[in-house]
């Protein structure tokens, strides 16, 4: 999730994935100790005059440190990506295709190191999952509310619940929930902390545990004087809500709505002066938010603006007992961000600003700074990037007269270039770095429309392409990156790479987003006017190629 610590620092009590799959981590104590004897080995530089005689000219003490820092930040992130993707695997039962083993030397490396391939999942997704889930109560916390909430009541339905809760029968049935729970290791020892993110939860453990939630409602216990599954919802609810969300990041929209609208019925439906129905209000928000969520993956963006509010505003009636499961400021933020990327979807400039303004007070608190920095900077850096997308977007959409003003594209490349120096995580700093290249080109454009287009801009924006597209999903490199490199490579006067590109652009699109998509039906259209050239005309191709900047690079569609 790009919340992972320096190998030879202590491991943060962070509840990413990384933190928790320690098993994945390489061993790196033989390479430390073997560094250490060669630092100690080397002679002291105590003089600058030392110090000039290995530097290159023109380089600086910063450059170098500042050079190191992100050489060591990309190898973080790339070992963070590879935890993730191989406690995938373990919990679906499969084999990794690959370990992130200690890097051995050339005469001892029998293969080539695995290449890294372009992320499935959306990362800055995941890190939201796992800011929504961040309070999600255990099972013991649950029977332990559940039977406060019991026993402050003197009605006999609510006493004969209060017996049945604490006999034996149900109490093995609430430990069997609660060992299910540590077999997937949804929480960290002693019961403390946040859920595991669902991100992390496979299609098989998926299964499993839609398979005890099936048989756990066929209990019947004789004699028992009220509906035993009734009592055992509240903490089924839990593992609902789990399963759907993960069902939701492997893109099941169909089977986790339909989860989520069975768990909605159920509660709508719980009898009076059951828990159930205490708790109602704040289960419901839950799914609200999930299946406004499920509309932003399926782009409707009308019923996710309208799901996010309807959640929103039940989390803030914080109706319901107050030791279940309290809003979170993340959970909020969440709702926020829903509403803001359908916005953006929908290219609606100033609901998204007014939104973000509202979304960024919500997610760094000083009481989450302190108690989860990673995944609190890592959230702040995500929504920092997405409005400097909209802001960039904004401009090159609507502005009049000078849109491709050198005064207003440069104020934002500074802009980009200062949030760039200090975002950690991947998933940020490639799209910063793919709106970098974007200004580059939309800088270029008149130049190019001119015939006198500066290679060494080109290229600098081709690299910065490349790297960004290692941190990117593939709806996001589609939208982000691909369509740059087409532009890029069209502005190079290489129509048959540019045609090229855009065919694949086309086939990827529709594979990805189907043919309806107005992506889509944009590079469509750059296909046919490169196909119309058989040298591309700067003049003619002006036009196509401000109108594809114009439609890309902006939130991410599904």
């Amino acid at each position: 999730l790009g919340l992972g610590s320096p190998p030879c620092s202590p491991a943060p009590q962070s509840t990413s994935v990384a933190t928790m799959s320690t098993d994945a981590c390489p061993s790196h104590s033989s390479s430390n100790h073997g560094s250490r004897r060669l630092a100690e080995s080397r002679p002291a530089l105590s003089t600058t005059t030392h110090v000039a005689q290995w530097q290159r000219p023109g380089v600086s003490q910063g450059c170098l440190e500042r050079s190191a820092k992100l050489i060591q930040q990309e190898w973080r992130d790339r070992r963070t990506r590879l935890n993730l993707m191989h406690a995938k695997e373990r919990l679906e039962g499969k084999q990794p295709e690959s370990v992130p083993l200690r890097r051995k030397s050339c005469e001892h490396n029998a293969g080539p190191e695995p290449q890294l391939r372009m992320p499935q999942a959306d990362l800055s997704e995941a890190v939201w999952i796992e800011a929504m889930f961040y309070r999600q109560p255990s099972v013991e916390q649950v029977v332990q509310a559940h039977s406060r909430w019991l026993s402050l009541s003197e009605e006999p339905l609510q006493q004969s619940q209060l017996r049945a809760v604490a006999g034996d029968s149900v109490t093995a049935i609430t430990q069997a929930i609660g060992r299910l729970e540590n077999k997937f290791q949804l929480r960290r020892a002693a019961a403390a902390g946040a859920w595991r993110p669902p991100c992390a939860i496979g299609a098989a453990a998926c299964a499993e545990i839609e398979m005890h939630i099936e048989a756990w409602q066929r209990v019947a216990i004789p004699d028992a004087d009220c509906d035993i599954a009734m009592l055992l919802e509240p903490c089924l609810c839990l593992f609902r809500l789990i399963a759907s969300a993960s069902s939701l990041h492997r893109r099941q929209v169909a089977h986790a709505r339909a989860g989520l609208l069975s768990l909605e019925a159920r509660v709508q439906n719980a009898p009076e002066g059951t828990y159930l129905k205490a708790i109602g209000p704040q289960v419901a928000a839950r799914i609200k938010l999930q299946l406004a969520w499920a509309s932003l993956l399926e782009n409707d963006f009308l019923t996710a603006v309208a799901g996010a509010e309807l959640a929103l505003d039940q989390l803030q009636d914080r109706g319901g007992p107050r030791d279940f499961w309290p809003p979170h400021c993340w959970e909020m933020a969440a709702c926020y961000r829903i509403v803001a990327l359908a916005h953006l979807g929908m290219r609606h400039w100033r609901h998204t600003t007014e939104t973000l303004l509202r979304l960024l007070p919500s997610l760094s608190p000083m009481s989450m700074q302190t108690a989860e920095p990673h995944l609190s900077s890592a959230l702040r850096e995500d929504m920092d990037a997405v409005k400097l997308e909209c802001d960039v977007a904004k401009q090159i959409s609507e502005g009049v007269g000078d849109k491709w003003a050198p005064k207003a594209l440069c104020a934002f490349q500074r802009s980009a270039q200062e949030l760039l120096e200090r975002l950690q995580h991947t998933h940020s700093r490639a799209a910063v770095q793919a709106l970098l290249a974007k200004l580059c080109l939309v800088q270029e454009l008149p130049w190019y429309a001119a015939g006198s287009a500066r290679s060494d801009v080109l290229e600098e924006a081709w690299a910065q392409l490349r790297t960004a597209q290692q941190g990117l999903c593939v709806a996001a490199a589609l939208q982000k990156v691909t369509a740059l490199q087409v532009i890029c490579a069209a502005m190079k006067d290489d129509a048959g790479a540019a045609r090229n590109q855009a065919e694949s652009w086309v086939e990827q699109c529709v594979a990805a987003f189907g043919k309806d998509m107005d992506l889509t039906i944009r590079a469509r259209q750059l296909v046919q006017e490169l196909a119309r050239q058989g040298k591309s005309d700067p003049q003619v191709l002006q036009k196509s190629l401000s109108a594809t900047l114009a439609c890309i690079g902006a939130g991410v569609r599904n």
